[in-house]
């Protein structure tokens, strides 16, 4: 196994930052963070906007839950290119792709991406194997 890739909460902190800067003329009504890493980044990100948050319970790796129901409600009150999902990582695409399936217009920015041009921005890309570890684990 490769090293690890440890993020501390500076790096984390200027990775919102950038994201926020990234996305300050865009109309963003919503961030939607998905649980479990998606919600620490969520919660910074839209106290660094001033954009309210909703948490979305949404795990295709640990316990497999899939709050469809409340996917569909964010859909239908907003328009997609209102709502900011964020998330920890893409690592294999697949969260991604199963909320994609609900709404397929949806933007997307990630701490971490390891699959180009699988989100609309990522602060970092990491293109192997590296097991990614962050500043709450």
């Amino acid at each position: 196994m490769s090293e690890k890739l440890f993020i501390k909460w500076e790096l984390f902190d200027m990775m919102i930052s950038d994201i926020a800067d990234e996305y300050a003329d865009k109309n963003i009504k919503r961030i939607v963070g998905l649980s479990r890493g998606g919600l620490p980044m969520g919660v910074a990100l839209s106290n660094k906007m001033g954009v309210p948050f909703i948490p979305l319970e949404w795990q295709t790796r640990d316990g497999k839950v899939k709050d469809v129901n409340k996917l569909l409600m964010i859909k239908g009150v907003y328009d997609s290119a209102e709502v900011l999902f964020v998330d920890d990582i893409c690592d294999s695409g697949l969260t991604i792709n199963q909320i994609k399936e609900y709404v397929p217009n949806s933007r997307w920015a990630t701490l971490v991406n390891k699959i180009p041009k699988a989100v609309e921005f990522e602060t970092l890309l990491v293109e192997d194997d590296r097991w990614i570890v962050f500043p709450w684990e």
